[in-house]
């Protein structure tokens, strides 16, 4: 059975038994077949594609291309021969048929980044794995989403390229940050730098991806190449975005240049992280709630307050208001706001699993996680008192609607 093999993870790519297509010479052939091919889960009606792809025709015209640009698909790829057909055709909609013998990088990708997604969510999945099926995700990244591929007369079809390569883009250099924190969490130096290059060739002005490239550098020995590296990024920051670096990367370097920075046998969690925000993103506006508001603004600004604790019926908007509340806040934080979520927690285990996921903890060795939890809050600590203009400020947890018992798992996972 012939296999249709559909690369959009950079170039455009389609292949039959990985023999290239040469017979698909209409752009707007290859741009129906991507379309079809990445919104594969529903079918398509002709009216919504001919207001894609021909947005400027008389309807019949539009139409009669649709046809013309569908025969020509069908030809190119040999769906006629095909069994079952790599397309399910009707009188009014068009979808891609998910039965028949075709991969799509796409897919690929976003299945690993799912797994990926669900695993952290749920505090379950063992650093090393993790690590393992990013390698797999980026390998799959040949570059951007349909690189040089434009429909100049379908702004619509543009920007709905465009949301996917700027999404695509994003996912890509998260993955890439978590690997070179993973390798230099676990001492190689080395993998930890290309993933931080990587970065740098994808965003050159990723200020986060600079310092992991100093810190890979500098604990590998290479103390002027590091500060070289600090150089590269003021410029880039300078020229391209008119900013200076932050306070947390002119930190770094100092430490760098003193030679004040981790010695080779300190444990890894005590290399201070970039900062963390992983808050969940709202889809609405957050409207009203001012007095709950200004009550947690005072509990968050006082010192002595280390734990805040919404309680109330399910559904009235905790989350909601915590999530909002952090989000005013994150910029008060050295090392960032962290949310864990604990729907899947039922052990003392399990919640140190998730909070250490949170905050892009990975435990080596054979130390007890809890502890080196434990150390690696400290250490977070210490540093943010190091910081005159947030001396005295804390790590404190929300807990919403979890049950009591989820409560107390925290709480014996934070003793100490």
């Amino acid at each position: 059975m012939p296999h249709l093999s559909l690369g959009v993870l950079g170039p455009l790519q389609v292949a039959i038994d990985d023999t290239p297509v040469t017979t698909l010479e209409s752009d707007k052939a290859r741009a129906l077949l991507v379309y079809l091919a990445v919104e594969a889960d529903h079918p398509h009606r002709r009216e919504s594609l001919v207001g894609l792809f021909w947005p400027d025709c008389p309807e019949p015209v539009a139409r009669h291309n649709l046809r013309q640009a569908l025969f020509s698909l069908r030809q190119a790829i040999g769906d006629h021969d095909a069994t079952p057909p790599y397309l399910l055709i009707s009188r009014d909609a068009i979808q891609l048929n998910r039965a028949g013998a075709l991969t799509l990088d796409l897919a690929q990708f976003n299945t690993i980044f799912r797994t990926c997604e669900e695993s952290r969510s749920q505090g379950s999945e063992d650093p090393s794995i993790r690590a393992a099926r990013l390698e797999e995700m980026v390998k799959l990244y040949r570059g951007e989403f349909l690189k040089h591929f434009f429909l100049e007369d379908s702004a619509e079809f543009e920007q709905w390229a465009l949301v996917q390569r700027e999404s695509l883009h994003q996912h890509v250099l998260d993955a890439h940050s978590d690997l070179a924190s993973y390798y230099e969490l676990h001492r190689d130096f080395q993998a930890a730098r290309r993933h931080a290059l990587r970065q740098l060739e994808l965003d050159p002005w990723r200020e986060e991806a600079h310092c992991q490239m100093m810190r890979a550098l500098a604990l590998d020995g290479q103390r002027s190449a590091a500060l070289a590296q600090y150089e590269t990024c003021r410029r880039v920051l300078a020229e391209e975005l008119g900013v200076e670096p932050s306070a947390e990367t002119r930190e770094l370097v100092e430490q760098i240049r003193t030679g004040k920075f981790k010695t080779e046998d300190e444990s890894p969690s005590s290399i201070p992280t970039a900062p963390i925000h992983n808050l969940p993103v709202s889809l609405t506006s957050f409207l009203g709630r001012e007095q709950e508001l200004i009550d947690l603004d005072r509990l968050i600004a006082d010192p002595e307050c280390r734990c805040i604790s919404l309680v109330g019926p399910g559904g009235i908007g905790k989350t909601r208001l915590a999530v909002q509340a952090a989000q005013q806040h994150r910029a008060g934080f050295a090392h960032g706001v962290a949310f864990v979520p604990l729907a899947a927690v039922g052990s003392v285990e399990a919640a140190i699993a998730a909070m250490a996921t949170a905050i892009q903890l990975y435990f080596y060795g054979a130390n007890d996680p809890r502890v080196q939890l434990l150390d690696h809050l400290r250490r977070f600590e210490r540093f943010t008192a190091a910081d005159a203009e947030l001396r005295g400020r804390r790590h404190r947890f929300h807990i919403g609607d979890e049950p009591p018992k989820v409560t107390r798992y925290v709480a014996e996972a934070l003793e100490g």
